[in-house]
């Protein structure tokens, strides 16, 4: 085969095999999510969240798709995964009646489980909103910037002088915000807290169980070293799932 039959060959498959490529995947989450709905409507709960999830996995991770997995692991009682996906739905898009939902899914059949650790609503606010807190702060410092372009310059020196120090206050409590955050993750399986990562180390007695909310802290091979109200411990990594804040 020539070089040009080889490069026609080539751009034949990047422009026409790869759309249709695209369009039988597109095809077939459409075929799953109806799948998924019709099990859904007729209360077949285990099917219909075996199927969401994988449409979650598959990169559709928007607010209805959140509510509805919380809602069938509820149905499920599987309150330890209903709480994840209330927490990734509380990061991505702060539904403010969360914490109310999660504390009573702590309670539910006379448990009482342990919030945990999770994240202050100042922090959530500065991550979710962050861009715009970016943008606001660059746009600041230009404004300000521009104000001293202008004559005369002594009346606007006071403008320029507030506004940017409203920005590197801002852009100074953010740093804070973020410099001292360590990822969030719920925990969705029991386990046994190890003060070493190994199985034949000391397990220690933390108040923590299934839909407790903890800080990620360092990993080795298949563990995870966690952290809650103070006190941090080794577990499996396959017990928690991340809630990867900054997506």
């Amino acid at each position: 085969m020539s070089n040009y039959t080889s490069l026609f060959f080539l751009s034949f498959c990047f422009f026409f095999q790869f759309p249709s490529v695209n369009a039988a995947v597109l095809d077939d989450n459409g075929d799953l999510q109806q799948q998924a709905d019709q099990d859904f409507l007729y209360e077949n709960y285990q099917a219909a969240v075996r199927k969401y999830a994988i449409l979650y996995e598959s990169g559709q991770k928007d607010e209805s798709m959140l509510y509805r997995l919380a809602f069938l692991h509820e149905q499920l009682s599987e309150y330890p995964q209903a709480i994840f996906y209330l927490r990734k739905l509380q990061w991505a898009h702060g539904a403010p009646i969360i914490d109310a939902k999660i504390i009573s899914l702590l309670e539910q059949k006379d448990r009482s489980l342990p919030e945990g650790d999770p994240a202050s609503a100042l922090l959530l606010f500065s991550i979710r909103y962050r861009w715009a807190w970016l943008g606001g702060i660059l746009a600041g410092l230009m404004l300000s910037g521009l104000a001293l372009l202008i004559k005369p310059w002594k009346s606007r020196a006071t403008f320029s002088l507030v506004v940017a120090g409203i920005c590197l206050a801002s852009s100074a409590w953010l740093l804070i915000q973020w410099q001292g955050h360590s990822p969030r993750a719920v925990i969705v399986l029991p386990t046994s807290f190890y003060e070493l990562p190994a199985y034949s180390a000391e397990t220690i007695p933390l108040p923590l169980l299934p839909g407790s909310t903890v800080k990620l802290l360092q990993s080795q091979d298949i563990w995870q070293q966690i952290e809650a109200n103070g006190a941090s411990a080794w577990v499996p990594a396959f017990v928690v799932a991340p809630l990867d804040e900054w997506e």
